[in-house]
């Protein structure tokens, strides 16, 4: 029986390498392929936006994954800042405040997009060119043929799995949370290889100054970068330099660099964000954690069970990881930049998976994001390094089938739900109607109301957080100069556990005035008239 089975293996082995020569694919062809197969991805992306498939994969938000208070702080943010005269140093942002990349990227989609719902659309087209551009440059450092072939194999997959509701891969589409800073832990990675493998010593000095902007400007703008990057960075240096006997000065030099810099953008946060919030932690030993592992157990197994393509190749990748460690002493009969990036993605989950047991922070899925990524990344790199051109027909398979996949799954969203060329939901043109008849514009509402109908709604409206459990201001991704001492209106979701206690509180304060109420969809609006409604006693 085990001849038979061998023999039929052979066979196949056989077939398959007789078909893989005939095929013959050169770099040239398949740089063709992936050249057409980008835009497709894009598109892809762009008529699952349109049909608004892409906004509820993660229904989490009640108003969906792209349209909640959280993921639309930039839209209000520059539209409080170039459009109502606003400031920067007025906002009270959260302790991660996205500086850099998220900024950037959308400042070039907010100058380019006519409105938020467009600009959201051209930011998530954005991040994931930059996000393929970032990967291509790691491939490039690790292997030497068909490096875009297999950088847009890692992206459309990526992309693919994005689409099946996969966290943390989901915010490859949204800002601000904390996705740019895995973009920019892969470009630092890159920028080290380059630093210390290539012999490019006329470009070196620029290579490391851009090193450390990126590594300064980043852990200002997120401090999960120390984690994710600069820290496995700097173990995984120290363990080959003593594995290797090299000791030099200047390898040395250039770490401590990476590391001031760092520390210097850690410190930076008190100095350059306006309104720094505090978000010191206890550090402790949490056994529960340990004994566990719930936050970190529940996205593994949802994508063990929901997604098994995946949880094979994290499966398979931790075994690589393991594979190489266990070779550790023999790394130079491997290839030595694909050893390094395997230590350097196995330091970084040790280093995850550590702060989750020491600490006493909720742990959600988006900040496991190098979790999901780097095992795939070392699984596809180590194939080629090790069957080249055995895996490439492999590879185009897939491709036509995960593309093949988004296109029709695109075709059945524009035939079920249609293309929309804007975004403007019933209960906010309700909220805007009456508004706009009563010539009022300065309210209250919850925080995940306060951006979602500020952004969307036509008028130029004025909004301040509040908690409703307690009636006191919320400083939270907002800004200091919507907080007025009188306002005109409130706007509670109907689902809210304590509206007639809110109303009532309010009638004591305000010498039991009984506000108008009207109804839209799933909010009241509570209209009291101009500057009639005190919060405050």
């Amino acid at each position: 029986m085990k001849d038979k089975k061998v023999l039929g293996l052979n066979i196949i082995k056989k077939y398959y390498n007789r078909l893989n020569s005939r095929l013959n694919f050169t770099e040239r062809t398949l740089r063709i392929f992936a050249g057409i197969l980008l835009p497709i991805i894009l598109i892809n992306i762009t008529l699952h936006y349109l049909t608004g498939t892409l906004n509820f994969l993660n229904t989490h938000h009640y108003d969906g994954m792209l349209f909640n208070s959280d993921a639309l702080l930039l839209p209000a943010l520059f539209t409080d800042i170039f459009e109502k005269g606003g400031n920067l140093s007025d906002w009270i942002l959260s302790p991660a405040p996205y500086f850099f990349p998220d900024y950037p990227m959308f400042l070039l989609a907010y100058f380019n997009a006519p409105d938020t719902y467009w600009q959201i659309l051209l930011f998530a087209l954005i991040q994931m060119t930059i996000t393929f551009l970032a990967i291509w440059l790691l491939v490039k450092q690790i292997i030497q043929n068909n490096c875009f072939f297999f950088a847009t194999v890692l992206f459309l997959f990526f992309t693919w799995l994005a689409l099946q509701n996969i966290q943390p891969l989901v915010f490859i589409f949204v800002n601000s949370f904390h996705y740019g800073t895995f973009i920019m832990t892969i470009l630092v990675i890159s920028l080290w290889l380059i630093i210390n493998t290539k012999n490019i010593n006329k470009n070196k000095v620029f290579y490391y100054l851009l090193l450390l902007i990126i590594a300064f400007i980043t852990t200002l703008s997120d401090s999960i970068f120390l984690m994710w990057c600069i820290a496995p960075l700097v173990a995984t240096q120290w363990i080959l330099t003593f594995i290797n006997r090299d000791f030099s000065f200047k390898k040395t030099f250039l770490l401590i660099g990476v590391i001031i810099s760092s520390l210097l953008g850690l410190k930076g946060y008190r100095w350059i964000v306006p309104n720094p919030v505090s978000a010191r932690r206890n550090i402790k030993l949490h056994f529960d954690n340990i004994l566990y592992f719930d936050n970190i157990y529940e996205p593994i197994s949802k994508i063990l069970t929901q997604m098994p393509i995946l949880g094979f190749l994290l499966v398979l990748g931790f075994c690589i990881i393991l594979y190489f460690l266990i070779h550790i002493f023999r790394y130079k009969k491997t290839n030595y930049t694909l050893f390094w990036v395997t230590l350097f993605f196995c330091l970084s989950i040790c280093t995850i998976i550590s702060i989750v047991m020491l600490s006493d922070i909720l742990w959600l899925p988006r900040y496991l994001t190098p979790l999901f990524y780097l095992p795939v990344i070392v699984i596809l790199l180590f194939l080629q390094r090790t069957y080249n051109k055995q895996i490439i027909p492999i590879c185009i398979l897939f491709c036509l089938i995960f593309t093949l996949h988004m296109s029709v799954s695109s075709y059945l969203s524009i035939k079920k739900k249609g293309i929309k060329t804007e975004y403007y939901p019933e209960n906010i043109a309700c909220i805007d109607s009456i508004l706009a008849k009563e010539k009022l514009n300065t309210g209250i509402t919850g925080f995940w109301k306060t951006n979602v109908i500020q952004n969307f709604s036509k008028l130029n409206l004025n909004l301040a957080t509040h908690n409703f459990n307690t009636m006191y201001e919320y400083h939270w991704l907002t800004s200091k100069k919507y907080f007025k001492s009188k306002y005109d209106f409130v706007i509670i979701r109907k689902s809210h556990k304590n509206n007639v206690s809110i109303i009532k509180k309010l009638q004591q304060i305000n010498e039991n005035s009984y506000p108008h109420i009207e109804d839209c969809g799933d909010l009241w609006v509570y209209i009291y008239g101009k500057d009639k409604l005190k919060i405050y006693e």
